[in-house]
């Protein structure tokens, strides 16, 4: 089993090398933006990374365990300001997918049963649309613009997930090929 999952982890990072030389090569107006840095920028800003990563690892060796968790909290922290900050100043862009989901739920919440034309053409959004008409429910209530607290309860459910796979990434890694490295 683990040198199935051995191959696989090579197999995945084979593709990804091969995929980022492949869009690293491509010429600067290839994706219709001439804003792009250069490859020789790329480059050297991916060399820079790769340097200001392996400093920070070992640094963090250097860390006693009651510095490392304090660091960890003043991470978490930053993490939670910055979500915060984001969900209230946070605006959907008037013809974007979540600004016509957003409407929706927003009439569908207060009781009209008229679906905007957008829905046929994209019914792929029409669930989430109804999910969060039923979470608009009980919070129209407590305001009238709801979309600063449905933004927090998203990011909630992003770090739930986060959580959930640092959890796992912890209880497996001493199996995992590349778990020594974390």
């Amino acid at each position: 089993m683990k040198a199935v999952v051995k191959s696989v982890n090579w197999l995945a990072a084979a593709v990804l090398v091969v995929a980022v030389g492949m869009a690293w090569l491509q010429p600067i107006h290839f994706f219709g933006n001439p804003d792009w840095a250069s490859p020789v920028v790329q480059l050297a800003m991916v060399l820079g990374l790769l340097v200001m990563t392996m400093a920070g690892r070992q640094v963090l060796k250097q860390l006693s365990s009651r510095q490392y968790r304090w660091l960890l909290i003043g991470l978490v922290g930053l993490i939670a300001i910055v979500q915060i900050l984001i969900a209230t100043s946070f605006v959907d862009v008037a013809r974007a997918d979540p600004f016509f989901v957003r409407q929706q739920a927003l009439l569908l919440a207060r009781g009209s049963h008229h679906w905007q034309h957008y829905f046929m053409i994209y019914p792929n959004n029409v669930n989430f649309t109804l999910l969060v008409a039923n979470l608009l429910k009980p919070l129209l209530k407590l305001t009238q613009t709801p979309w600063v607290l449905l933004n927090v309860i998203r990011f909630i459910w992003i770090d739930t997930g986060l959580i959930s796979g640092l959890y796992l990434l912890n209880r497996w890694r001493y199996w995992q090929p590349g778990g020594g490295l974390i």
